[in-house]
């Protein structure tokens, strides 16, 4: 009986470390895209001035964002959730945990939608919204994001503390999932579920109105008698429709994948289900977005990849490039 149950034991062990160990690669893989990636995007903005725009200070918002998601959060994650260090217990560590990991992934859904909405003012509004938009509305927008975000986490806070007056010196885990059971799923579809929402209504208004110029420049041109310029802007707007509906699609499937499996764990922890795996992959979730970004919003694009060339190149066969230094 004695050595029965000392081999039950050691198999437990033996599978925990496994388990820690694939959850520590995972999680240290995506950490080293991560910084990567975002370390990049803003290395190359304050390197090349040019590079300065209205959109792209919301994509460097965005890169700061999941950098310090990824050198502060991430980092904890593996200390509390693999590690299992004994100092995180007690509810006001778990506030302050929370607090930054719920604050980072605010800021990042509303730097998100304040870029679909930027990208729909640019194709839908053109040069009135052109005229309109510069560098210091962009700032003051930013600034709205932060402070959005702050007040969003303040009540929060307050929402967590009448949940969790009643309980004392449990483990960071055991009160998150209390949050979550008791009614932080709730929070968690309104919070994802709704951005989720505008994403894609103004995914799709984008799309619409990226088609819409199509079909005007086709009625204006006339389809049997297009001239040659004709035909070249026709072509240039279909592939600007074909790539405008890729991004889309892209940006929505990703912000999906990343925080559904949050949604779900709130769910099933409110049903008193267990599945294996899914309370890791909705933190590993939500921290993959500090992965993705850099690839989804900036690298992708024509002026981020000229300029990464450049910067690969070398002195001796680099082109010149227009440059304020």
């Amino acid at each position: 009986m004695s050595n029965g149950t000392v081999l039950v034991t050691n198999e437990a062990e033996e599978k925990f470390t496994a388990t820690s160990i694939a959850q520590f690669v995972f999680l240290a893989t995506m950490f080293l895209f991560a910084v990567a990636g975002n370390g990049l995007v803003c290395y190359i903005v304050y390197r090349f001035k040019h590079l300065r725009t209205v959109p792209n200070a919301l994509i460097v918002n965005l890169s700061v964002i999941d950098l310090f998601n990824s050198l502060v959060n991430m980092p904890l994650f593996v200390s509390f959730y693999i590690f299992r260090l004994d100092v995180f217990k007690g509810k006001w560590i778990t506030y302050v945990f929370s607090s930054l990991h719920n604050y980072i992934i605010y800021l990042n859904v509303l730097t998100l939608m304040a870029l679909m909405a930027d990208r729909y003012g640019a194709i839908a509004f053109k040069f009135r919204y052109h005229s309109w938009k510069t560098k210091k509305k962009a700032y003051r927008g930013i600034a709205l994001i932060w402070v959005t975000g702050t007040v969003l986490i303040i009540s929060l806070g307050f929402y967590r503390d009448r949940i969790l007056s009643h309980y004392e010196d449990l483990p960071l885990m055991e009160y998150r999932r209390i949050l979550y059971k008791t009614g932080g799923w709730k929070v968690a579809l309104a919070l994802f579920g709704a951005p989720l929402v505008v994403i894609t209504v103004l995914g799709g208004l984008i799309w619409r109105s990226v088609k819409a110029s199509r079909k005007r420049i086709e009625d204006l041109t006339g389809r049997d008698e297009c001239t040659s310029q004709g035909k070249k802007m026709l072509d240039l707007l279909r592939k600007k429709e074909i790539q405008t509906t890729r991004n889309i699609i892209i940006v929505v499937v990703t912000y999906f994948v990343c925080f559904v499996p949050a949604m779900a764990l709130g769910i099933c922890l409110r049903r008193d289900i267990t599945v294996p795996w899914l309370e890791y992959f909705a933190f590993f979730c939500s921290y993959l977005t500090s992965a993705c970004s850099p690839i989804v919003y900036s690298l992708r694009t024509c002026r981020f990849k000229q300029v990464i060339r450049e910067l690969f190149t070398p002195n001796r066969n680099r082109p010149v490039f227009p440059v304020e230094l």
